[in-house]
């Protein structure tokens, strides 16, 4: 009675049970134990009670200590199962486990692999195969892939055989237990395994896939169930689909009673909602996806409150729910409703992990909510759990025993101040080793004789582990072994003697680890060589030949014994990574609660030591030129030394931007790993690599220190006006300004650098392959300069090189400087100004979100705050970019349209400030640079100023400032010989969408395209070559048709070509055509082109970490256009014809006004048109203005009044550089 929802009718059970166990005369103490055991563990499910198993697991592991490893009962064995349940579960949710609390008997020392392992091998050699399966799973749950793991599913598969062999029906289904678990171990690993593991693993799940694993599916409903929630979470359906069923499968488990797996399946489905909402975050779906993800987690509350009633699940349910609601609803009343409601049902409840979580959520809603009272009292009991909480030191049960490498060190020197006394602390330590593995029959005493020779006398029958760690010479043992200083042992005979030890010391599996042990006979072997060169030393003779090899053999030895060490620095640097990520993580965990370090729970000194650990932690991966590790532990680095500013003003905010120059130096050289010749591909992985290792954190912190550092300085100048204050503040502000440079489309600038430099290094036979998969970077060889992976370069060489020309070379490798980015503002027309959205969201209120206005003429760019921050922007997006292509059904359709996007004025308003130093002026081209969710906003369409914005002002988007430094160089360095202009249309659509209802478009289109002289390729029928061709070289695009956006992979966002790609789900069936993003990434557009899609969503865009805008504008860029129009949500044919016919109307306006003014011109000074400049670039279109006049024209439509509404208007940006050569329009 194991199922989840009986655990209230099993400890009923167990209770009774006990009552009789306690009235038997028979009352053996392991099977009262064990239900014991059984009955506290029920209770911790249940109501979520510690204390009655913290009480008991001291007694149950004096009692299996008392029997030994090698004579337990069965009832004994399944003690040690409980112990490990109940201990493992305890481990993450409390502080009351020590290290060695994981581990039962004596000499383990919290090696419970090394512990398990022995278990099983005593019950495999007894027979007793009932109760092997269980302990092999135990040992296979513990063991790190890697040979050891090899080793242990071949031991497993060896199981299993034996058991299937008996042909009895319980042994066989534990075989397909088994089974199954190596199944999941394997696939699980297989992908970052070598080639030659891979291959070894993969005929390992032959060996398991057999016949007979599948037929126990109707005996084990578990077994079925979990296999069908398998295939569903491992298919590339929608995540709708998943969801869906996913329900249906718990509908079926809750009718059959099956909580347990109508719980498995609970928690799937609400991690399917919840990557749904990640992947979408930020996009028009997240509305949907929002909705599901508080809709699954609410029915997984209810699941656990009316049916299992287990309060450990319930509170896990609770606190999810109410976290969704705090974050993203900021619905802090039922925050407060459902903790306390789950509180009041649940008074025994004392988990303390749990428990912190539900507290830290209502101690936040009573603060939004002004509940003073409720606040100060669940503060208080907030508090009283986070001292009991896991990452808060203090354990409860024993912590003995030497396991750790530095333990082993510490012993050894500590009674010593010479090598020679080590050497003799070294031996002393073995022996109780060799005691520890004597009680555990893993050697005999005849071995011990061996090991150390005649200097350890007679040694007794019994008690062995107690005369070897404590009534020994160890003194005299040693000499025996060494020699004395004045005349060392024989070499061959010390050499016999060590080679038995090292021997010993390298037998896999023991306690300690191996790395402990190899400091030990390390130490033993640096003993013996000091004492050799001190006696050489003594005599002071020269070395005779026999004692110069002697010397020469024995060094040899220990060269060895480090290379075996150092072969085992993994395992010992991976045990001591965690240890310190434990101690930084609990630190961070506690300083980032404004309550714990008010009460006391983290100090200065806290965050100084985990400072030390991370700093230790950088040295190792840097000498282990492990890049990752390296990073990550910067990061963390750079958290603690920005919380001790934060919370006790002991370091100073600018603190953090040198080691974010580091951590960006070293993510550099990891970026630069990846790479190919598919841009695309290139693209995408970097910006998968800078989210993995949240490549953004440290360009928020360096932000947000150079601001506050700027700020801190600029104030005490002010006062003091000192020439120093004045010099620290104005470097901080160029800090500041050259971190806003960085933060921005970092993936698309290496993009850049990338394809330039493989290009060129292919023409210089400089091209090296790294010896590792860009998918699978662990480290990075040290290099002079980092090098680029490629494959198959030698068929693309001339390719490369034509596009790479093209591109030029923008950036070598970094974001604009600020040098360039002036002299972009000293060529721009007057009347610009840049606007760069930079979130500063470490700093404190109200400089954690602020624009950097540049202009022309200006040394210095104003910073300025504005009235709102990211995380009511994010908010905006969320409830308002919801996907509709049903006008009335778009938040931006109805009549409120325009007073929602009057919400977000705060963003503006700072900004045309009169009087204000960076107050942007009426009629003032502004190019906006946006962050994160705000390139999902029309901040063209926010009513400022009385009107719209883009009624004060022309407009145009741009990704980053870097962008528009490499599109304005290509724009002011044309080709030297111009090229004829072509122009091309392309319009998928059908004639009719259903009989009788036309297409609106069609003429519209076909006219724009008799307009531009352009080659018109209409009908629902294109192919994706044809489309291909016609682009290339093309200085107008224009596609009016259907866009479909991928929101798990943007740049598999595409053109719609054909009737099978607009009705298919799956753009990549046979039959389906269409034109993804990824494949401009090998389309050559004309010089500085304009691209103007029309299409549902065609500017909708992924935003990485990087602040990379992924999408159809960054592919059509690298492509070659100047500029891109696009949408930014779902529109309607009839508006996207409209926009269209007004924007290239405008165009040509402007054009016939400059050519009657320059004709006017002409006359006046007398000359013709034919000695006027010959530079065909002279003359060029502002794309902003005919922008602006588009947009005001369509939304004042005199006869479709509806169009006042901004979904019908808003949604159309420009992108990218606002002017263009007239050239690439037909000649007037």
């Amino acid at each position: 009675m194991t199922s989840q929802g009986l655990e209230h009718d099993r400890i009923k059970l167990l209770q009774s049970a006990l009552e009789m166990v306690r009235a038997s005369k028979e009352n053996p103490r392991s099977i009262r134990l064990l239900m014991e055991l059984m009955l506290a563990d029920a209770q911790f499910w249940a109501f979520g009670e510690m204390s009655p198993a913290v009480d008991l697991l001291p007694s149950v592991r004096a009692l299996l200590r008392a029997s030994g490893l090698g004579n337990l009962s069965d009832v004994e064995v399944r003690c040690v199962s409980a112990y490990y349940s109940i201990v493992d579960s305890f481990q993450g949710v409390c502080n009351f486990i020590g290290k060695s609390d994981v581990t039962i008997f004596k000499g383990s020392q919290g090696d419970r692999r090394t512990e398990v392992k022995q278990l099983r091998s005593s019950l495999q050699s007894q027979g007793r195969w009932r109760l092997v399966p269980m302990t092999m799973q135990l040992e296979l749950k513990l063991t790190e892939p890697g040979l050891m793991l090899n080793n242990a599913v071949n031991d497993a598969l060896q199981i299993c055989n034996v058991l299937e062999e008996s042909a009895q029906a319980p042994l066989l289904f534990r075989s397909v237990v088994l089974k199954r678990q190596l199944a999941s171990i394997v696939s699980s690993i297989l992908p970052p395994l070598g080639e030659n593991l891979r291959q070894q693993y993969i005929k390992i799940i032959m060996a398991i896939m057999t016949p007979s694993h599948s037929q126990w599916d109707s005996f084990c409903t578990v077994i079925a169930l979990d296999f069908m929630r398998a295939q569903i979470l491992n298919s590339q359906r929608p995540f709708a689909e998943k969801l869906g069923e996913l329900r249906n499968l718990i509908q079926v488990s809750e009718t059959q009673h099956d909580y347990t797996g109508a719980n498995q399946l609970y928690i799937s489905a609400c991690d399917t909602t919840r990557e749904w909402f990640h992947t979408v975050e930020g996009t028009d779906s997240a509305a949907v996806a929002l909705q599901q993800l508080q809709d699954t987690q609410r029915e997984y509350l209810m699941f656990h409150q009316k049916r299992t009633r287990m309060a450990y699940f319930g509170a896990a349910a609770c606190s999810a729910y109410a976290s969704t609601l705090f974050l993203h609803d900021h619905d802090y009343s039922t925050v407060l409703k459902e903790v306390e409601s789950f509180q009041e049902h649940n008074s025994k409840f004392s988990i303390p992990r749990s428990q912190e979580r539900l507290y830290d959520l209502v101690v936040g809603a009573t603060r939004h909510l002004g509940m003073t009272d409720k606040h100060r009292a669940f503060k208080e009991s907030y508090l009283e759990w986070l001292q009991k909480c896991n990452f808060v030191q203090g354990t409860l049960l024993t912590n003995d025993g030497i396991s750790e490498s530095e333990l082993v060190m510490r012993k050894i020197i500590t009674d010593g101040d010479d090598t020679a006394q080590w050497g003799v602390n070294a031996i002393r330590l073995m022996l109780s080793w060799a005691g520890s593995e004597w009680e555990q029959d893993l050697v005999s005493k005849e071995d011990c004789q061996s090991l150390f020779g005649p200097g350890l006398g007679e040694l007794p029958q019994e008690d062995l582990a107690t005369h070897l760690s404590g009534e020994i010479d160890v003194l005299f043992l040693s000499e025996s072994m060494f020699g004395s200083t004045e005349e060392p042992s024989n070499t061959f005979s010390f050499l016999s003697q060590y080679r038995r030890l090292r021997d010993w010391i390298l037998v896999p599996d023991r306690s300690p680890g191996r790395q402990a042990r190899l400091i030990a006979i390390r130490v033993f072997m640096e003993s013996r060589l000091f004492r050799v060169r001190r006696s050489l030393a003594l005599k002071g003779e020269l070395p005779s030949v026999i004692q110069v090899l002697a010397i020469e053999e024995e060094s040899q030895e220990f060269a060895q014994i480090k290379s075996f060490e150092k072969e085992g620095d993994t395992d010992a640097l991976e045990r001591r990574d965690k240890d310190i990520w434990k101690a930084v993580h609990a630190t961070l965990l506690k300083s980032y609660s404004s309550e714990a370090v008010q009460a006391g729970l983290v100090k200065d000194a806290e965050l100084v030591s985990s400072i030390g650990g991370c700093k230790e932690l950088i040295t190792i991966q840097r000498n282990n030129k492990n890049y990752v590790g390296q990073y990550r532990a910067i990061l963390k680095l750079i958290e603690l030394t920005w919380q001790r500013f934060w919370h006790f003003k002991t370091a100073t905010p600018g603190e953090v931007v040198p080691l974010a120059d580091e951590a960006e130096s070293i993510f550099v050289d990891i970026r630069n790993a990846i790479a190919g010749l598919d841009p695309s591909a290139g693209l995408a992985a970097r910006a998968h690599l800078s989210q993995e290792y949240a490549h953004r954190e440290h360009y928020n912190f360096a932000l947000a220190g150079s601001l506050a550092a700027f700020d801190d300085f600029t104030a005490r100048a002010k006062s003091s006006r000192t020439e120093e204050l004045l010099s620290l503040a104005s470097q901080n502000y160029q800090a500041f300004l050259h971190w806003a440079f960085r933060s921005k489309g970092r993936g698309f600038t290496d993009m850049l650098k990338l394809e330039t430099d493989v290009a060129l290094a292919m023409k210089s036979d400089q091209v090296q392959s790294l010896p590792y998969h860009a998918t699978d970077i662990l480290t990075i060889p040290e290099v002079n300069k980092p090098q680029i992976a490629i494959m198959n370069v030698e068929k693309q060489i001339e390719e490369m090189t034509v596009q790479s020309a093209g591109v030029a070379k923008p950036f070598d490798g970094e974001t604009a400087t600020k040098k360039e980015i002036e002299e972009i503002l000293q060529t721009l027309p007057k009347g610009v100004v840049v606007v760069d959205f930079i979130d500063v969201r470490y700093n404190r209120e109200p400089r954690t979100f602020v624009a950097i206005i540049y202009r022309k003429g200006q040394s210095n760019h104003p910073v300025v705050s504005l009235n709102t921050h990211m995380a009511k922007i994010d908010r905006w997006v969320r409830e308002n970019m919801y996907v509709a292509k049903d006008v009335k059904r778009h938040q931006l359709g109805g009549e409120d349209g325009l007073a929602r996007l009057g919400e977000l004025r705060g963003l503006l308003e700072p900004l045309i400030l009169v009087g204000s130093e960076a107050a942007i002026k009426p009629e003032e081209t502004v190019v906006l640079c946006p962050t994160g969710s705000l390139n999902r906003v029309p901040i063209h369409a926010i009513p400022v100023d009385g009107k719209l914005f883009i009624e004060r002002n022309p407009v145009v988007y741009c990704q980053s400032l870097s962008i528009l430094y490499w599109l304005w160089n290509k724009h002011r360095n044309p080709p030297k010989e111009a090229p004829v202009p072509k122009r091309t249309v392309i319009n998928p659509m059908p004639e009719f969408y259903k009989p009788g209802k036309p297409v609106v478009s069609t003429e519209p289109v076909a006219k724009l395209a008799r307009n531009l002289h352009a080659n018109l390729h209409h009908g629902f029928d294109l192919q994706n070559a044809v489309a291909r061709k016609t682009i290339e070289g093309s200085s107008i695009l224009h596609y009016h048709g259907h866009v479909s956006f991928n929101p798990r992979s943007a740049l598999d966002s595409a053109m719609i070509l054909n009737q099978k790609a607009y009705e298919s789900l799956n753009l990549k069936r046979p039959g389906c055509e269409s034109l993804a993003a990824r494949e401009f990434f090998k389309i050559r557009l004309g010089h500085s082109a304009l691209a103007t899609i029309i299409g549902c969503d065609s500017g909708v865009a992924a935003i990485s970490s990087t602040d990379d805008v992924l999408g159809l504008p960054t592919a059509l860029f690298y492509a070659g256009a100047g500029a891109v129009v696009s949408t930014l949500w779902p529109i309607l044919d009839a508006d996207g014809a409209a926009f269209a016919t007004e924007f290239y109307g405008a165009i040509e306006e402007q054009r016939i006004t400059a050519r009657k003014a320059a004709v006017a011109a002409d006359e006046m000074e007398g000359v013709g048109r034919a000695s006027r400049g010959a530079n065909i670039f002279t003359s060029t279109v502002n794309l902003a203005m005919a922008m602006q006049t588009a947009v005001l024209k369509i939304r004042d439509d005199p006869i479709r009044k509806e169009m006042q509404a901004p979904y019908h208007w808003a949604g159309f940006t420009l992108n990218g550089l606002w002017i263009l050569p007239e050239n690439i329009f037909p000649v007037l």
